[in-house]
């Protein structure tokens, strides 16, 4: 079996005890110390990842910094790595791939580290939450211009014409040129640097 592990997505879950650490990390909403509404959405994100890493009864981990979404997959392969384990990026740079295993014991200890991991190194709240109409906007200004002439100029022209922009808003800015240009996996991650997903001021 093969897990790969990515950023996971908001969702309005509440429980998890968490730790913080007595030098406080950065704080998405620009205080010195962390505010109810912040401990409220670091507490959800770990039942989130418990969840998902099948954890029944997780450990209390102690939340260790903040990190960019650009950040994150990095921060997960080192971390789980200084726990011992052989983890890698994924060919497109923005998830972590496990080594195959069939040993049920390992895999557990692999699943409670990944989720260690993830509490210890979460992307701040703005970027898991909904897209406000404003950014939707700003998303299908970039993804339907920007970014296929991007792929373009790598020779990776998408085969598939960008939607409407009302139909990119009402499915959430689903729709990526990404989905139907053929990039092969030794070319992805130079071409996600070189074009990416988002603008870089789609959540300023």
């Amino acid at each position: 079996m093969q897990l790969v592990v990515r950023a996971a997505p908001a969702a309005l879950v509440i429980g998890a005890v968490i730790a913080f650490t007595g030098c406080a990390p950065h704080n998405p909403q620009g205080t010195s110390a962390f505010d109810s509404k912040t401990a409220r959405y670091v507490a959800e994100q770990a039942k989130l990842y418990a969840q998902g890493m099948r954890i029944k009864d997780p450990p209390t981990v102690k939340l260790v910094r903040f990190v960019l979404p650009d950040e994150w997959a990095p921060a997960q392969v080192q971390c789980l790595r200084k726990a011992g384990f052989h983890v890698g990026l994924t060919p497109d740079g923005e998830g972590v791939s496990f080594p195959r295993f069939g040993d049920k014991a390992f895999e557990d200890q692999l699943r409670l580290a990944s989720y260690t991991c993830q509490v210890e190194y979460m992307v701040p709240a703005k970027y898991q939450a909904p897209l406000t109409r404003a950014q939707l906007h700003r998303l299908y200004v970039y993804r339907s211009t920007e970014l296929v002439r991007c792929l373009e100029g790598l020779g990776h022209a998408p085969a598939v014409r960008a939607p409407s922009e009302s139909y990119f808003v009402e499915t959430k800015g689903a729709w990526t040129p990404y989905a139907s240009a053929s990039i092969p996996d030794s070319d992805l991650r130079r071409t996600t640097r070189a074009c990416p997903q988002d603008p870089a001021d789609l959540y300023r």
